[in-house]
């Protein structure tokens, strides 16, 4: 288990945040990708359901294969199928 640098740091979603400014929410989230990739790990856990769905549709974009998941999803022992943003006939 390793925490993301910068964990405290806008994902780049933010409401409208991401139409109004595309360009500086596009390099928010891909500073986040780049920190996970940082720590190898192959799965994501998080509690804001925005910033995980931004996160894993950037991911799933960059065809990673890193799941994301919600913490409720994990209490739930829902992290055997898809993970956010991921259809489930990949799981």
């Amino acid at each position: 288990m390793a925490e993301l640098n910068d964990r405290d740091v806008c994902c780049g979603f933010g409401g409208t945040f991401s139409v109004q400014y595309p360009d500086i929410s596009l390099r928010l989230v891909s500073n986040k990708i780049s920190d996970l990739e940082q720590t190898s790990a192959d799965g994501l856990l998080g509690g804001d359901l925005g910033c995980l769905l931004n996160i894993a549709g950037r991911l799933r974009r960059e065809e990673s294969t890193t799941k994301v998941f919600h913490i409720a999803e994990i209490l739930a022992g829902m992290a055997d199928g898809p993970g956010i943003a991921e259809p489930e006939d990949e799981a």
